[in-house]
This record gives C-alpha cells, structure tokens and sequence, in this order.
C-alpha cells in the first residue's frame, strides 16, 4: 500500500501522514468485480513437453505430496525470493544481472506478477517500463486482445531466469490487477487467457503457477474466484500439468482454508506474519499431503504488524527457520524492494538474507525431506508453549520447533530464545549450529548423562537464538 499525505491549507493548517504498511499492496475488494458466466468446463489436451535448461528446477510434486522435485526426480528445497514487479519495473537488459546476482546469493526461485499494476509495483495500465501493454486496442485490461510485444517480454524474463537456475512461481492473474489492468468481461475470457498463457511459456520448463496475492478468501466463491480458476482451466486445457495454488491475504492463511480451492491446488501457499510455525504446522496437516511454502512473511526494511517491534535479521531467521522445522519444503524471502524503488540496487546485499540463505544452506546439506514436524514435546521438553494470538509478532513467542525423521535418527530444531531443554530419543550427538553464519559447535558428549542442552550464549548476530542438530553415532 502506500504513503498517503494529505495537506490541508486554511486558518488551521493541519498535517495529517497516514502511513500504511507498505507491502500489504491494495484493498480494494476485487470480489466485487462483476465477471459473468461459469468456470467453463474445457477439454484438456495432452501434455506439452516444455524445453530442458541445465540447472535444477522445480518439474513436479514428489509421490509422497511433501515436497517439489526436480527434473531429475531429486528433492527441490525452494530458497524463493520475491520481486513481484520485475516485468513491471525493469527493463529487458537488466534481467540476466538481476537473475546472475540471485543465484550466486543461493536463490533458485522467486514470485513474479505477469501483470503489474499500482497496486503490485506497477501502474494501472500494467504496461512495462517502457510502456509495453498487456493488451491491445487501446483500452486497458481488455483480456480478449493480448499483446504478444508484452507476452514476448514475459518470456524472455522467464527464459533469463531458466538460464541461471531459478525456477518462477509466476501469478497469470491477482487479485491487484482485476478490474484494473485486468477487465475480463466473462469467465470465458478467463479461461482464454489461461490457454494464451500457457502457450506463451509451453517451451519452458522453469515455471510454477500461482494466483490470488494479498487476495481475501471468499466462501462462497465470488466472480474473481471462479475467473481465477477458469485461468487454471484454460492452462489445463492447454495440457498445462505444472503445480499450481492460491495465495489469501495476511495474517495467517493457507491455500487449502479455503474449500472452494482446497480441491483445486496443487501445493500450500502460506501467507503469515505471525510466528510462521502455526500456519506451516497446520497447513501441513491438511490432507491429502501437499508442498507447504512459507510464500510471504516481513519483508527485510519492512514491519507489517502494527504496534509490534521493528522487523530485524532476527525477525528474519526466525521465520524460516521456524518454516522449516515445521514441515516447510521452502520459503520466499523478501525485502522493501519488491517493487523496485530507486536506488534498489545499492540493497541488493542485505544482512538478513545473507542470513535467510545460510539457514537454507544448514537444511541443503542435510536429507531435510525426509523430516516431518515433531510433536511439542516429542523431542524437547521444557521450552516455552506456543503463543495463540494470530496477530503476534515473530519476536514475541519463543517457542522451539523440530522436525525429525520417522526412524528417530535425525533431529533438527530451532530454540528462537535462551532456554535449557531436555532431549527424548536416542540421540548420542549435539551439535549447535549458528543460524546467523552457520558456524557449528558439537555439544561435549557429557550431555548424554543428563540429557539436557541449554542454548550457548549469544550468536554472532548479538542473538540468542540457534539452530540444534541431534543424531546418532
């Protein structure tokens, strides 16, 4: 959303600053947009056989429904970033150096909107920075004539990414351009951009769909609904197979609340600025099993919660931690630069995601999915209770997570605060890793006699939190 001033000049000159969290893009209720017609019920052709790139990326959902993998069959851990208005806001030779410097920070994946607009980092009309518009015909939004100048563009966006290994969970439709950028005048011109859409990007394989944004569930189904879906249709029909899913608004939601959608996704977006463990636990819990990502939590510059501390690195290696130890098969990171504001490029290294990546990293190294998420008390006993107000910050619950394989033999969690805890199972090694470098410290094995680990001081970040690794000889 964004800063709005209003100045009032009379006898009584008044200032009044509204300031209105800043990635939370627009309210503007796109449910109320009339979108005649049904989901149309459209044949689905066979499935296109997308082109190959060289680097690992997300081609399917593995047989147990836990996790992505990739090309090779092998699991795919998302380390997501989130430059929503990329096509929106920078040019055609800025992408490979864009792509070039998130790859060589540990990226593999990032949120792209295909269509921008005010309320997503773009402007109304959703043209390019050069002014390319989505449609044709000189009316903004009229979804029947794409314009294949901005469909090319999309492309080689898409295409810059494949060649430096990450893979775009991009938005065909949100909730921000409907009615804007994106006037549909019926479920059928829903459903025809889905099929234009999946032609356009049929040749690579680097792409995962998503709909929604910071989008307010509906039940029952509105007319944006059913035109999302009918987009979905229109890529089925296309022989489109590739996961898609659905992101709701803020503060704690997940695709599969909504039981419209629950049926209709492939993977679990979770959107939570509370301690991200909740929302990743209970999405987990859904049936049938499906990939749960931590799609967005605070942004790094950013604090989405009002009357709640400053989001900090802390902040930061709290949430995907937490994800992660919760039965997250990834995360996106984020920062104030989702929109690409002046000067972006002078941010781009940021502490809390050289932070974020190296949690990710400690995960990589390990076979992190085959962990499930423990039980409280299952594994650590005597850290604090997990809080139960949805509208709490991440700094203000402190309670430890793990995940741990079904064999017993691995264990990984995360204590966010200074405790002693004591260790159940068979574990006969401790190591405490650094969470904000990644340094480990094995724990003397005398802890075997009391089974007990108390935290060991501050971190190299000034914290107090830390990452627990526990494992058989």
């Amino acid at each position: 959303m964004r800063r709005l001033t209003w100045l009032v000049v009379g006898v009584v000159v008044a200032v009044v600053a509204v300031l209105v969290v800043d990635h939370v893009r627009s309210h503007r209720d796109p449910s109320q947009v009339a979108i005649p017609g049904e989901v149309p019920e459209l044949p689905t052709g066979p499935p296109f056989t997308p082109g190959s790139i060289d680097a690992p990326y997300v081609a399917g959902i593995s047989d147990n429904g836990r996790y992505f993998v990739d090309q090779n069959g092998d699991p795919f851990l998302v380390r997501g970033d989130s430059p929503w208005s990329m096509l929106a806001d920078l040019r055609p030779e800025e992408f490979d150096g864009y792509w070039g410097d998130r790859a060589a920070r540990g990226f593999n994946a990032a949120i792209v909107s295909l269509i921008g607009d005010g309320g997503n980092g773009g402007t109304w009309d959703g043209a390019t920075a050069d002014g390319i518009l989505p449609f044709l015909g000189g009316d903004p939004g009229r979804v029947s004539t794409p314009n294949p100048d901005y469909l090319a563009r999309a492309h080689d966006l898409v295409e810059s990414a494949g060649e430096f290994g990450i893979t775009v969970f991009l938005y065909p439709v949100d909730g921000w351009v409907v009615g804007h950028a994106f006037r549909p005048e019926s479920t059928d011109e829903c459903a025809g951009w889905g099929r234009v859409v999946a032609q356009t990007f049929a040749d690579l394989p680097n792409i995962v769909w998503g709909f929604g944004g910071d989008y307010v569930s509906q039940d029952p189904p509105t007319d944006t609904d059913r035109c999302f879906d009918a987009v979905r249709v229109g890529l089925r029909a296309e022989g489109d197979t590739r996961p898609v899913s659905i992101q709701f608004m803020s503060p704690l939601t997940w695709s599969t609340q909504n039981e419209y959608w629950s049926s209709r996704v492939d993977w679990n977006f979770v959107y939570s600025y509370a301690p991200t463990f909740q929302g990743v636990r209970e999405a987990w819990a859904t049936e049938p099993p499906r990939p749960v990502l931590l799609g967005e939590s605070n942004y790094e510059g950013l604090n989405l919660q009002p009357d709640s501390p400053p989001t900090t690195n802390e902040s930061l290696r709290r949430q995907v931690a937490w994800a992660l130890t919760s039965g997250a098969a990834g995360d996106f990171y984020g920062s104030q630069d989702w929109e690409f504001r002046p000067g972006w490029q002078d941010r781009i290294d940021r502490p809390g995601q050289a932070q974020v990546n190296t949690i990710r990293d400690v995960f990589e190294r390990l076979p992190w999915w085959t962990l499930r998420p423990a039980d409280d008390q299952e594994i650590l006993l005597g850290g604090p209770p997990a809080g139960d107000d949805p509208n709490r910050d991440v700094l203000e619950d402190d309670h430890p997570t793990v995940a741990v394989t079904d064999d017993g033999a691995l264990a990984v969690a995360y204590l966010p605060a200074a405790m002693t805890v004591s260790v159940e199972g068979d574990f006969t090694d401790a190591r405490w890793v650094d969470p904000s470098t990644g340094d480990e410290h094995l724990v003397d094995p005398s802890w075997r006699d009391t089974r007990t680990l108390t935290t060991p001081g501050g971190n190299a970040d000034d914290g107090e939190d830390w990452l627990l690794i526990l494992s058989h000889t």
